[in-house]
């Protein structure tokens, strides 16, 4: 069964930084294994797949953090800047 891996919403800016080659490298994989006959190979297609699909979810948790963890930060320094005054 043929899956496609490509997000369905229009791109935003932040999600403009999506890597699409490692999405085509999931799908070609992914049809691949769809056509393969031999248990061996369908399992390594599949460690492989699982592979590249848990990179891009790691690769996407850090762009995330990079991307909240200064706002994270200025709150919390707003916070015990508050407290300071207060």
């Amino acid at each position: 069964m043929y899956h496609s891996f490509y997000p369905s919403a229009e791109p935003t800016p932040r999600a403009s930084n999506i890597d699409y080659d490692r999405f085509r490298e999931i799908e070609a994989l992914q049809a691949k294994l769809d056509e393969t006959v031999d248990e061996d190979e369908q399992r390594a297609l599949e460690e492989d797949v699982t592979g590249k699909i848990l990179w891009l979810s790691w690769c996407g948790i850090c762009a995330e953090v990079d991307e909240q963890l200064p706002k994270v930060v200025d709150y919390l320094r707003k916070e015990a800047n508050m407290r300071d005054h207060a």
